[in-house]
């Protein structure tokens, strides 16, 4: 866990198995924000080819940056 001057990140890993029985891990990332004592924002990012590991989903190519995550 990174604590920052009004926040924080904690990087894990969800462990599990699939439906399949296969199984599955999955890295993710939290960002909390923090304003007046409280919880202001809190987003999560999971690596999503592994999620589609857990959902049965083979095969599938990533959706393109948009141009602005490109340059």
């Amino acid at each position: 866990m990174k604590v920052f001057d009004g926040g924080w990140v904690l990087q894990s890993t969800t462990v599990g198995t699939s439906a399949a029985g296969d199984p599955v891990r999955i890295p993710s990332c939290l960002v909390v924000t923090v304003r007046d004592g409280r919880i202001a924002r809190f987003e999560e990012y999971a690596d999503s080819a592994a999620a589609q590991t857990l959902l049965g989903v083979t095969g599938v190519s990533p959706p393109p940056r948009s141009r602005a995550a490109r340059d």
